[in-house]
């Protein structure tokens, strides 16, 4: 039986030791897996989902650009055509309309729209500003597509190893009720009243401690991005609701979820 509760100085210590032994573990997988070449595996993997949202890109505007060319093909007259291929084609030669504008569909489409516009008949120019506005949405709804699946293919190669490696070494709660920090600090998680947990108990804990944590593993696996929000919210109710061990009660918001306390291990 336990008797004595840990406050809050002695808990931020083990959560110090803790993190140390965490980010040494860290750098130490990681060594070996630059090693084994595991980066370089990683950024091949990388490289194909840029590949994929490229060709995603370059798809889309190939429709539009079919839509465009039925436009001037049907409601243009052939002189305002060819001032319009003519001018495209001075900007071509001039070095103006660069291949790296397909990494930047919105700009090039502004460039090419003023450049129709200018050279159209007043007769159509309202169709032309319909036809513009659905191609600019278009062209935005695959940029950002095309930039979350390049910001999460990259954050889930830098984050999700770190993150499981984390998880796992959290876990020691989960079995024993204690981790290295908790260890070397001689402090241990009991029940509410001292008696020594089992799993289910620690099971708990450990849900309700690092939900967040659960939340991101869950963002990063599955690829939904909203998850990242109610992992943060969690993030920020936990670290708040640690505070409340500098209470009389000297219980983590986590603690009183779960039923548990942290007790000094000496004292059994």
């Amino acid at each position: 039986m336990h008797s004595r509760k840990v406050g809050f100085t002695r808990r931020l210590g083990a959560f110090a030791l803790d993190a140390v032994f965490v980010v040494f573990l860290l750098a130490l997988v990681l060594r070996i897996l630059s090693l084994t070449g595991w980066y370089e595996d990683a950024g091949y993997s990388v490289a194909e989902q840029l590949q994929h949202s490229s060709d995603a890109v370059v798809g889309r505007i190939g429709d539009q650009a079919v839509a465009w060319e039925r436009f001037m093909r049907e409601e243009l007259d052939p002189s305002a055509r060819v001032a319009i291929s003519r001018e495209l084609e001075q900007q071509l030669e001039s070095g103006s309309l660069q291949p790296r504008h397909l990494l930047n569909p919105q700009a090039l489409f502004v460039q090419l729209f003023d450049t129709v516009y200018d050279h159209s008949p007043e007769s159509v120019r309202p169709r032309l500003e319909q036809l513009g506005a659905v191609t600019a949405e278009e062209l935005r709804q695959v940029s950002l597509r095309r930039f979350a699946a390049e910001v999460f293919a990259a954050v889930s190669r830098l984050l999700l190893l770190p993150v499981l490696i984390v998880a796992l070494y959290w876990a020691a709660e989960l079995l024993f009720g204690w981790s290295a920090g908790k260890l070397l600090t001689g402090i241990t998680v009991a029940s509410m009243d001292g008696s020594p947990g089992n799993i289910g108990l620690y099971l708990s804990r450990v849900l309700f401690k690092h939900s967040s944590l659960l939340v991101l593993i869950a963002a990063l696996l599955t690829g939904r991005l909203w998850l990242l929000v109610p992992s943060l919210a969690l993030l920020l109710l936990t670290a708040i609701g640690f505070l409340r061990v500098l209470g009389s009660q000297r219980r983590a918001l986590h603690d009183v979820l779960s039923g548990t306390a942290i007790y000094y291990r000496r004292s059994l």
